[in-house]
């Protein structure tokens, strides 16, 4: 990978002491590194923290970081966090995924994302027990002016309902910028939730083109909902997935009624049946 470093395979075993030397080379002048990928380790709080410090180095050149599946937990990630936030931080692109970061750790980050220096546009969160306190801390943020975010994966996170609310509650605002959305496993009903999700998808200032709702139990009732939303002048939505959320044959019909209205949108629709919707906490 030119000007990135590759550290993705099962073999490398990598600690933090490894991550510390990696984190001190990023410190380097002569240091070229935009794309860093560590997932898949055991650099755990530690490895984390000296990688955090390296992103406030002035001459730190990343704008690209995996840390994904290293166990970092609430410590490490609220210390990516804090560097967020600092001028030199250069990041766009962050994926902290099966982490077990917590809804504390997922407040940090939020807190990070309304802050003017912070420069993220992209966010996975996937597989972190952040659940609806994490979800809402995140939608608070994404209605904040300085929050640049546009891709966001909250998904596997058991933000159940009110987390769900709250997030469908921010696209409606007109500063949320977030055009792609996974909701993926998070037990979201045919209820409140589900239909706040689908309301917020006719909402002016919702910007969504990408939404994944799999693995969630939105059932018939819920389908219909999001099938009235796609006939909405102002659903911008082209890609929906609603794999495996329990449609049955009158959700399927409602949907596939509303891809005849003139208003909608969609391009590429999932309606396939997987199973059951595993979770996989902390999988590989």
């Amino acid at each position: 990978m030119r000007g990135g470093l590759l550290m993705r395979d099962a073999g490398n075993y990598i600690s933090a002491a490894a991550a510390e030397a990696v984190a001190a080379a990023l410190g380097d002048a002569n240091c070229k590194l935009h794309t860093l990928n560590l997932r898949d380790n055991h650099i755990e709080a530690a490895g984390a923290k000296a990688v955090a410090a390296a992103l406030g180095d002035a001459n730190c050149k990343l704008h690209t970081l995996d840390l994904s599946q290293n166990d970092i937990e609430a410590t490490g990630a609220e210390a990516v966090a804090a560097a967020l936030g600092d001028a030199n931080c250069k990041l766009h692109t962050l994926n902290l995924r099966g982490n077990y970061i917590s809804a504390a750790a997922a407040e940090a980050v939020a807190a990070a994302l309304g802050d003017a220096n912070c420069k993220l546009h992209t966010l996975n969160l996937r597989d972190n027990h952040i659940e609806a306190a994490g979800a809402k801390a995140v939608a608070a943020a994404l209605g904040d002016a300085n929050c640049k975010l546009h891709t966001l994966d909250l998904s596997q996170n058991d933000i159940e309902a009110t987390g769900a609310e709250a997030v469908a509650a921010a696209l409606g605002d007109a500063n949320c910028k977030l055009h792609t959305l996974n909701l993926r496993g998070n037990y979201i009903t045919a209820g409140r939730s589900g239909e706040a999700v689908a309301a917020a998808l006719g909402d002016a200032n919702c910007k969504l083109h990408t939404l994944d709702l799999r693995g969630n139990y939105f059932g018939a009732a819920g389908a219909k909902a999001v099938a009235a939303a796609l006939g909405d002048a102002n659903c911008k939505l082209h890609t929906l997935d609603l794999r495996n959320n329990r449609l049955g044959n009158a959700g399927a019909e409602a949907v596939a009624a509303a891809l005849g209205d003139a208003n909608c949108k969609l391009h590429t629709l999932d309606l396939s049946g997987e199973g059951e919707e595993k979770g996989q906490r902390g999988g590989r």
